[in-house]
Parts: C-alpha cells; sequence; structure tokens
C-alpha cells in the first residue's frame, strides 16, 4: 500500500509502512518534519498503519460494575468500561468547568497522575467545543494507568480519545490516547516535535508494530493524513 500523497519516501532499510483510506493531501500543503533526534530516538523496527475504523466498543456489562467504584466514579458510563477501569483512571464528576463535566487526569508510565487533565463537557458547546483544560497547560498523549502492566512487544495502537483508549486496554489490547489525532505540536521556533508522552510510551512497550486508529471521519479529513505522515516520519520510516 501507498502512504499519503506528497509525503517523504521512507529511508533505505526503514521498515514498510502502511496507511489505509487516507485522503490525498493538497500541494499547496506540505508536511511538517520531525527534528533529527526523535527520528534517532524512535528508529524501531515498526510498521505504521493509518486505517480508518471506529472503535466500536461494546455495551456496559452491569454484571462487572463494582458498587464502590461505581460510587466513587458518581455513576459515569462509559461504552466498553467498566466502573472498576473508570475508577482507577480516577475519572469522575465535577463541576469544573460547568456541573457534571467529567475529569480525565492524565497518568505517567508508571501509573501516577502527572497534575494534567481535561474535562469532558456534559454538553456539546455552539462552537463545537466538547472538551476543557486549563489555558497553557498544553497537550499530551493520554496513558491510561494500566498501560505500564502490559507486556511489552506486540501490538500499540494510538487512538484518538482517552476514553476510546481506555476501552482498548480494558479489552487487553495496548493502547494510548490523543486529545484529538493531532500527534505533534509547535514549538516557540514553529518547529513541529512529537506530542509528549508518544516516544515515551513507545520506549517503554518496545512494540513490533504500531497502529494509528482514527475515527470514520479520517477518509474525509486531510489533517488525519498529514498526522500519519507526520507520525511515520518520526519513527523512522
Amino acid at each position: 500500500m501507498t502512504s499519503p500523497a506528497n509525503s517523504e519516501q521512507p529511508p533505505v532499510g526503514g521498515p514498510a509502512i502502511e496507511a489505509k483510506n487516507t485522503v490525498k493531501p493538497s500541494r499547496k500543503r506540505t508536511t511538517p518534519k520531525p527534528d533529527d533526534q526523535n527520528r534517532q530516538a524512535l528508529r524501531e523496527p515498526i510498521s505504521v498503519v493509518s486505517p480508518v475504523v471506529e472503535v466500536n466498543e461494546a455495551p456496559l456489562n452491569s454484571e462487572r460494575l463494582d458498587a464502590g467504584a461505581a460510587q466513587v466514579t458518581g455513576e459515569i458510563s462509559r461504552p466498553g468500561i467498566s466502573a472498576v477501569t473508570l475508577c482507577a483512571a480516577g475519572i469522575r464528576v465535577s463541576d469544573t468547568p460547568e456541573p457534571d463535566s467529567i475529569e480525565i487526569p492524565y497518568h505517567d508510565l508508571h501509573g501516577k497522575p502527572t497534575g494534567f487533565r481535561r474535562w469532558r463537557l456534559p454538553r456539546e458547546r455552539p462552537n463545537g467545543q466538547k472538551y476543557y483544560q486549563d489555558v497553557d497547560t498544553g497537550t499530551r498523549a493520554y496513558i491510561p494507568p494500566q498501560f505500564h502492566s502490559l507486556p511489552p512487544g506486540g501490538d500499540l495502537v494510538i487512538v484518538e480519545g482517552e476514553f476510546k483508549a481506555l476501552a482498548l486496554i480494558e479489552a487487553g489490547i495496548k493502547a494510548i490516547g490523543l486529545p484529538s489525532f493531532n500527534t505533534y505540536t509547535r514549538d516557540e521556533n514553529d518547529e513541529p516535535q512529537l506530542l509528549a508522552g508518544i516516544s515515551e510510551a513507545i520506549q517503554h512497550t518496545k512494540p513490533d508494530r504500531i497502529l494509528f486508529l482514527g475515527d470514520s471521519d479520517t477518509a474525509t479529513n486531510y489533517e488525519f493524513a498529514r498526522n500519519a505522515v507526520f507520525l511515520s516520519q518520526a519513527l523512522g520510516n
């Protein structure tokens, strides 16, 4: 298979890339290139797959709910995620930034809270905003607290959304989440940098393959293709 149009060819000897159902980018835009440090640090025998598949999260199984965990999470329920997993992840109902928001704390590779958090709003705002975070707090990949207990190797799924990552983890699939599908941010010099947390997760788990998983709308979203190309280049492909 082929990478999106206008993407750089992989270096000689680099691992192959599969990109599925990505969109041909405009010739007026160029894909940002990762810096040499990230390229060297993340050069692993990994294939990057960019399928356009929506994670089908199974209905919540009420028999698995632990009463104590449900009480702590404030009776939050998310498709495919038990109350026990939500509780372990620190997910809870919050009055910030408005009542009935869902607080999502972020964790490091050892399952410890980092202090960074986002909130799922109880309803979408008129401008389309669904999530909130404090100003000037940056962004990073979401690493579920159970991630560190999974064995190394195998597949690593990078998926859009914290709850999808938790649903995959509960299903026994190693995954980290992205606040959107952005795989990079820009530094003070406007240079693209791999999103914080991605390289650490890869180095920690040493996967054989990385799957970059988007929602069902990514087939018509050029930015998903741009981020897929950047990710593959950052991994040395």
